[in-house]
């Protein structure tokens, strides 16, 4: 790897740990940052499939300005300055998606949609959090969650078609979910990580969008990021209903497949978009063009690289400790540490490492991100 390719990669990997220092940080409740940012992505994809507030190719504008804003808001332009090198315009120009970094976005469409969805997912957070709470409203029946939510005008921020508002607060309600749920990876018939770091799915999905921001800015990517970013905003909707299943959990992954898509198809519900959310995740799942590829790979990805954090940080018990981890019937990582693998992490790498074969992009960062201490 030379010089200006090293460069690229270590820009990549500070901005996707910028954002990954948000899965530990909570501002709302008992949210996290990253959980926050997911659930203005979920309102921003619920609301434009009922009331198009910005095209479908204004959209990914959208989701990049969300998280980017929600990165200014907790850092300041100071740590980006600090971090990057404004005449290396890589990741640096992703910070010009940010209304706050760059005055001529102030009351763009895509910049007050962002900031709407941001704000209405703290509004809605606090009603679950604290006003269902005061009142002492102790059910999961979401009908009558929603007769409350609309006594107390919480569902006329979203639009004033009752119908689409429905639909909107459901879907916003079911998604609730993805932040409660621990990654299966890191519990305790996994790799049992430390309870108080374990990573969300929510997080994850946040995560991979990041990482996939971060790989475009800074290398020669021929393709239409705003595609991959929208797909991987809903391409875990399944694991609201079937849950997250890893290879090592005794379920074949066409039998994954046809639970998640029936899942997705439930989650999605009368959404008016639900086809063509279902169609992305279709094509996501077979792989059907490069930013589907693309978006497959950031996936895998932001999953070996959560794995070399939490070695770095000291918290993947040694391979003698591992008698509770399912993975390690695997075949597979059966012959990996036949092979000579020391850690958890060494068998993360060699595991996934087949998978980007093909790719060198995704080669050299998950061998950038083995060589280096990232935490």
């Amino acid at each position: 790897m030379n010089d200006i390719e090293n460069k690229n990669i270590k820009n990549i990997i500070d901005f996707y740990m910028l954002v990954n220092s948000l899965k530990n940080i909570k501002i709302n409740g008992n949210k996290t940052v990253t959980e926050q940012i997911y659930g203005a992505m979920v309102l921003a994809n619920a609301i434009n499939s009922e009331y198009n507030i910005v095209s479908d190719e204004e959209f990914g504008t959208v989701l990049k300005k969300i998280l980017i804003d929600e990165i200014y808001n907790m850092y300041g332009i100071e740590i980006v300055n600090k971090i990057y090198d404004e005449d290396n315009l890589g990741v640096y120009n992703l910070f010009k998606f940010s209304q706050y970094c760059n005055p001529d976005e102030y009351g763009s469409d895509t910049s007050d949609f962002a900031f709407r969805c941001s704000y209405l997912e703290c509004i809605l957070n606090n009603f679950f959090e604290v006003l269902l709470k005061e009142l002492e409203i102790k059910t999961d029946d979401m009908d009558m969650i929603y007769e409350v939510a609309k006594k107390y005008g919480i569902t006329s921020h979203l639009g004033d078609d009752e119908t689409k508002n429905y639909e909107i607060f459901r879907f916003y309600y079911l998604n609730r979910n993805l932040s409660n749920k621990e990654r299966t990876g890191w519990d305790d018939e996994h790799w049992n990580i430390d309870k108080a770091k374990r990573e969300t799915v929510a997080s994850h999905i946040v995560g991979t969008i990041a990482l996939s921001l971060a790989i475009s800015a800074e290398l020669d990517i021929n393709l239409n990021i705003d595609e991959v970013i929208k797909t991987l905003s809903i391409h875990e909707l399944g694991e609201i209903e079937i849950g997250d299943k890893t290879p090592y959990d005794g379920m074949t992954p066409e039998v994954k497949r046809e639970l998640e898509r029936k899942a997705f198809i439930k989650i999605l519900g009368n959404l008016t978009k639900n086809k063509e959310m279902l169609q992305r995740f279709d094509d996501f799942e077979e792989r059907i063009t490069i930013e589907d590829i693309f978006a497959y790979y950031c996936d895998k990805l932001e999953a070996d690289i959560q794995s070399k954090i939490y070695y770095d940080l000291g918290l993947h018990h040694p391979l003698t400790e591992q008698e509770n981890n399912v993975a390690m019937k695997s075949k597979r990582i059966k012959e990996i540490i036949a092979s000579g693998a020391e850690n958890a992490f060494d068998l993360w790498y060699e595991y996934d490492k087949p998978i980007y074969q093909d790719n060198e992009v995704f080669t050299k960062t998950l061998k950038y991100v083995k060589d280096n201490k990232i935490k």
